[in-house]
Order: C-alpha cells, then structure tokens, then sequence
C-alpha cells in the first residue's frame, strides 16, 4: 500500500462487511468470546457518543486501562 493509502479504499459495501466479519472473527478466536463481545459493547457505546463526547470517552477508557494495567494484544 502506498504510504496515504487506505487498505479499504474503493471496496464495495459487501466488500467491507466482509473484510470486517474476517478481522472481527480472527480477532475474537486471538482474545475469546467473553472478552470480544466486552469491547463489541465498548465499540458500540463509543459510536453512538456524539463528537463532542468522544474525547471525555477516550480519555475515560485511558484511565481505566491504566488503573487495571490492561494489556493491548499484538
């Protein structure tokens, strides 16, 4: 890919719901179901926050992240 580049660009609709079904399956057999479905609801809640909430989130989840020394999985 070119350094700009989007991985996604000019995919389809169907092309994206499926890139995504993949990546979200390999990535819940790497962390388990328990813990997938936990940041599925986390993503979900962060998307309906409007923009000007977003930051207050991120800056919430850094603090908890921090204070439970949770690790980010490579």
């Amino acid at each position: 890919l070119e350094k700009d580049e989007h991985p996604r660009k000019g995919l389809t609709k169907s092309d994206l719901e499926k890139h995504l079904e993949n990546n979200l399956a390999e990535f819940k057999e790497k962390v388990g179901a328990k813990a997938f479905q936990a940041a599925l609801r986390a993503a979900k809640a962060a998307a309906k926050l409007k923009p000007e909430e977003k930051n207050d989130y991120d800056q919430v989840m850094l603090v908890v992240e921090q204070e439970l020394c949770l690790d980010h999985i490579d």
